[in-house]
């Protein structure tokens, strides 16, 4: 952040850039701006565009249904409680305009992601589904049953040894789906959450 600070300066900005973005002027002058509250602002900026709550108050997110809204802010709450993690809302230029990315605790592997699209979000979760969850999956609602048994996501066996297949079987049906391209949900109910979660717990990466 001092760095940050010593560039402005330098550039002789009259604040301190992420402020245009979100319209703030506390900023004016950085000769008369100590390290520590530099650092403090550019928190305060980095959680006020972040914050999953701006689902509901912020405009540039005025075009999602509010069920879209209202289920990703139900999500976030519950998975946090669940133990779960993320960095709240995020830009994401390859599927979308943002992401928001779920990890447990300090894991490096991504157990859920929401994509904030033009045409409203994705829900995507990272599963590996084995033998050992056949009945669990079997008994599981249609609503999650959908996106593993549909055809979204077969591997089309582009290489003999993939370790990215994922081969689980449902009612006698044997699936191979290919990691990059599997396991969207499309049930934005929040009362499909704990199915969501109890889901990740089970079969998560």
């Amino acid at each position: 952040m001092l760095q940050i600070k010593k560039c402005l300066e330098k550039r002789k900005l009259a604040h301190c850039g992420e402020c245009a973005v979100f319209g703030c002027k506390k900023l004016q002058d950085f000769s008369k701006i100590d390290g520590g509250e530099l650092v403090r602002h550019f928190a305060e900026l980095r959680e006020k565009g972040r914050a999953v709550r701006n689902l509901l108050t912020d405009n540039k997110y005025a075009y999602l249904s509010m069920a879209e809204r209202e289920f990703v802010i139900a999500f976030d709450a519950e998975a946090i409680r669940a133990g779960y993690g993320s960095r709240g809302i995020e830009p994401y230029l390859c599927f979308g305009r943002y992401q928001i990315e779920y990890k447990k605790g300090g894991a490096k592997k991504t157990i859920a992601r929401i994509y904030i699209t033009d045409d409203g979000i994705v829900f995507r979760l990272y599963l590996k589904p084995q033998g050992k969850h056949r009945e669990y999956l079997e008994s599981a609602p249609d609503f999650i049953k959908q996106a593993l048994t549909g055809t979204r996501g077969d591997c089309k066996v582009c290489k003999d040894n993939c370790t990215s297949r994922k081969t689980y079987t449902i009612n006698d049906t044997t699936y191979a789906k290919c990691a990059g391209e599997s396991f969207y949900f499309t049930g934005f109910s929040t009362q499909n959450i704990p199915a969501y979660l109890e889901l990740i717990r089970t079969c998560g990466v």
